[in-house]
């Protein structure tokens, strides 16, 4: 009976430990975090509604970025794996990208996204398949570019592309998301 009670309770204590590596790995990313909620965005807990202000949204990004001066203005985070853009004239993040992979950009980031991203409570990650997204997320209305691996979705005046390396649509390269000034 004693090596049964030992055996349960190192079966209980094993099971304990692997739930809180799976939480601390999500909790203690030191990435931005991301949350698009019915049309509202969060920023590493920073609500933002419709328009995003640029200098508040640069703040709670947070971390040190370079400004390119293009068509629009980018800033891009290096060490974060992701870049903003601005449109012109108006103080207002237009589009927002987060990179897991190194692209050939003259503005890209220098290293990959290493933060939360969520679209409602889906945890959107470099492995999130196209079909687990259409699953969780039908509001959205998830389609297929006609061109490209991507898909785009849209809800509540927020849209999201989502790039994938190829048409197995298994793994994301990056996700660019903004406003697209329809409120459904």
């Amino acid at each position: 009976m004693r090596k049964f009670t030992i055996l349960l309770i190192v079966s209980a204590l094993l099971v304990l430990t692997k739930k809180a590596e799976a939480r601390n790995l999500w909790e203690g990313n030191q990435g931005p975090k991301f949350t698009i909620t019915s049309g509202s965005l969060h920023v590493n807990g920073s609500k933002f509604g419709q328009p995003w202000k640029i200098n508040p949204f640069l703040t709670a990004v947070g971390g040190k970025y370079v400004t390119k001066h293009l068509f629009h203005k980018v800033y891009t985070f290096d060490d974060l794996g992701i870049h903003v853009y601005e449109y012109p004239k108006r103080e207002e993040a237009n589009e927002i990208q987060v990179s897991f992979i190194r692209q050939n950009l003259k503005f890209a980031p220098k290293t990959n996204f290493n933060g939360v991203f969520k679209i409602e409570k889906t945890p959107i990650t470099r492995k999130t398949s196209i079909q687990k997204v259409i699953k969780s997320l039908p509001v959205y209305n998830f389609t297929k570019g006609l061109k490209g691996n991507f898909y785009r979705g849209e809800y509540k005046g927020v849209y999201v592309y989502l790039n994938y390396s190829d048409n197995s649509f298994k793994f994301l390269d990056f996700i660019s998301f903004g406003m697209s000034g329809k409120v459904k």
